[in-house]
This record gives structure tokens, C-alpha cells and sequence, in this order.
């Protein structure tokens, strides 16, 4: 999964928003030690253009699982996903409280090759079935490029 990714996104009309296509860059570089993997994500067009997220993603020996935690710029919350590997799919999956209702969900990475992978996500509100929210196809950039700094966003003046 490490490299730089030009990411087409493909959104299913919904609770979130109308759908649509767009377009963004993932950039995953190796966590301390070798052993995490560093993701940082830009959406650059489309209905999400304005969503950023980083995430860390690692082997957890205790639980015998892939854990990750997620961060970004449109949930206030952090995201925990746990992940395995079902044959040739990665899969995470994930749970919590979202606009006060339970959710559940899935993120199955598949067709994945040194030129690419899929991941196609799913959501489950409030005890519902499993619904398609999006798919992100990623094919590694001709060209490698730096991860753009973070901009930090003005903080709110505490004296007003």
C-alpha cells in the first residue's frame, strides 16, 4: 500500500450528500520502525474536494488483528477500524456512534497489485443493511511526489 496514489472516487448518492465523482491523492509512507504505515488523503475535485484525513494503520500482536485509527476533517470523532485478510481481500471494519445512531462499517480493499487497488465502502446506520457509500480506485502516480504540508486550520479566538 506504500506509494503516492492518484485516487478516482466514485460517491453513491445518500445521507451524506447527492454523490457523484471527484478525485484525490493518498500518499502512505512507513510508520516508525517499519512497522505502521502512515496515510494521508486529499480530496482535489468532486463532492468531497474539500476532505482531508490521516490515518495509521498497523499489526496488533495482542489482538491478532490489523487495527486502525482515523482522523479527518468531516466526523468529529476518531475512527478505530480492525482489519484481516479474506483470501486475496483486505478488509476493515469498524463501529461507533455517528449523528447519535449506532453504525457499522466496511472497507474492502481488493484488486490489489503494486499498480493499484480498490477500496469499496460500506455503511450500516442504525441497525440498517449494509449500504454502498463509495468507491476509491487507486492507481500509483507516474510520479512520486512529497505529502503537501498540513495547513493548519485558524483556531477559534478564545477572548471573543
Amino acid at each position: 500500500f506504500m506509494g503516492v496514489w492518484e485516487v478516482e472516487e466514485i460517491h453513491e448518492p445518500g445521507p451524506f450528500g447527492p454523490g457523484g465523482k471527484g478525485h484525490g491523492k493518498g500518499y502512505v509512507t512507513e510508520g516508525p520502525g517499519g512497522l505502521s504505515l502512515m496515510i494521508d488523503y486529499r480530496s482535489l475535485g468532486g463532492p468531497m474536494k474539500s476532505f482531508r484525513g490521516h490515518g495509521v494503520l498497523g499489526w496488533d500482536e495482542p489482538s491478532k488483528s490489523y487495527k486502525q485509527t482515523w482522523v479527518d476533517n468531516m466526523m468529529p470523532m476518531m475512527m478505530v477500524s480492525i482489519g484481516h485478510w479474506d483470501g486475496d481481500k483486505f478488509i476493515m471494519e469498524s463501529a461507533g456512534t455517528m449523528m447519535g445512531k449506532p453504525f457499522k462499517g466496511q472497507d474492502t480493499f481488493s484488486g490489489i497489485s503494486k499498480e493499484g487497488y480498490t477500496i469499496t465502502g460500506e455503511m450500516s446506520m442504525d441497525g440498517g443493511p449494509m449500504v454502498k457509500m463509495m468507491t476509491l480506485i487507486h492507481r500509483r502516480a507516474a510520479k512520486a511526489e512529497p505529502k503537501p504540508e498540513a495547513k493548519a486550520e485558524p483556531k477559534p479566538d478564545a477572548k471573543k
